[in-house]
């Protein structure tokens, strides 16, 4: 396993307007812990991960579909 890769928060102010932008903070052997800056979108994107994966929102608000049950992120 290698040095482990480390970054910073960004504030929600950087998101850009439209559509999202993913910027990795750290990364240690297969983990991966990422900010997901999002900003309005068009419409809802389905995006099916191969990976388990734990969302937190910092900011602002997200609904997810889950095996077909909304869920509100706050």
């Amino acid at each position: 396993m290698g040095e482990p890769r480390r970054g910073s928060l960004r504030t929600g102010s950087t998101a850009p307007h439209h559509g999202e932008e993913t910027v990795a903070l750290a990364t240690v052997g297969g983990a991966v812990v990422e900010q997901i800056l999002s900003g309005r979108l068009g419409a809802p994107v389905d995006y099916v991960a191969d990976v388990d994966e734990w969302v937190l929102v910092l900011e602002g608000r997200a609904v997810l579909e889950v095996a077909g049950t909304p869920v509100e992120l706050r």
